[in-house]
Parts: C-alpha cells; sequence; structure tokens
C-alpha cells in the first residue's frame, strides 16, 4: 500500500528529481526533498520518512553506508526503506551485498519506471520485516573483472 506513505529523496539532478517526484506521485506517495546530499541522520529523524531514496555520487559510498548503518541501529529509523541509486553500476555491485544485509534496495541508472517501483516497493517492504530475507536486488548486474 503506497497511499500515505513518504519518500525523502537526496538527488542532486533536478530533472531526475521531477522524473522522480512525478513516478512517486503518480503512484501515490508523497515525496520530500533533502537538503544535504546524502542526507544526514538527523534530516530524516526530522523527516520521519516511509522510505529515502539517495542518490550516490563519487565519493558518498563511506558516507552512505555510514548513513545505513546510523538508521538500523536508530529505533526510531530501523524500519526507514532505503533505496541507493548511482549511474556508477560497479560502486552498486561493490556494496549490494552489505546494503542487502542491512535491508537496503540498490538500482543502477538510468532504471525504468517499473525496476524503479519495484526496487522502491522491495525496500520499503524489506525494511518493515515484510520480506523475510535480505537479497541482493535482481537488477543487480555482476562482473567478471
Amino acid at each position: 500500500m503506497t497511499k500515505g506513505r513518504t519518500i525523502l529523496v537526496a538527488e542532486h539532478d533536478r530533472s531526475i528529481s521531477a522524473l522522480i517526484e512525478e513516478i512517486l506521485l503518480g503512484e501515490g506517495y508523497t515525496m520530500r526533498r533533502c537538503a544535504s546530499l546524502p542526507p544526514t541522520i538527523c534530516e530524516i529523524e526530522r523527516a520521519q520518512p516511509d522510505g529515502v531514496i539517495v542518490d550516490i555520487g563519487p565519493g558518498d559510498a563511506d558516507t552512505c553506508m555510514q548513513l545505513l548503518q546510523q538508521l538500523r541501529q536508530s529505533p526510531a529509523l530501523r524500519n526507514v526503506g532505503v533505496l541507493l541509486s548511482s549511474t556508477d553500476s560497479r560502486l552498486l555491485n561493490e556494496i549490494s551485498w552489505p546494503t542487502a544485509q542491512m535491508r537496503c534496495a540498490t538500482l543502477p541508472k538510468p532504471f525504468d519506471l517499473h525496476e524503479f517501483i519495484s526496487q522502491l516497493s522491495y525496500a520499503l517492504d524489506v525494511a518493515a520485516g515484510s520480506t523475510s530475507e535480505p537479497q541482493p536486488p535482481a537488477s543487480a548486474h555482476y562482473s567478471l573483472n
């Protein structure tokens, strides 16, 4: 059920942010934009969202992983769904296992509408405990390099 769920979006590209907003509103979500990239734990505490979508830029991986750890350790925020997205699919592949263990979904850019909604739903469900086993998302693309 999406009606009434609030998603906090941390996206540096305004055109992608506008597209995400259009998709979320069309699916019945409420969207709030983050003031910082990546978002801070304080910003998430203030917003009290059901989910967070975070664009991971170059050099943001460690900060995002720390943020995930803080979220999962916080009694008030441990069930917030998290979807990490990036144009760097290699980075997403590298962090796919630890993020899955922290009940987080990843999504490479560019993405299509159905994959985006599917991964967001997965992130919300797994964080809330509706999906029992964390697993790397189906959209992960693994290389042999």
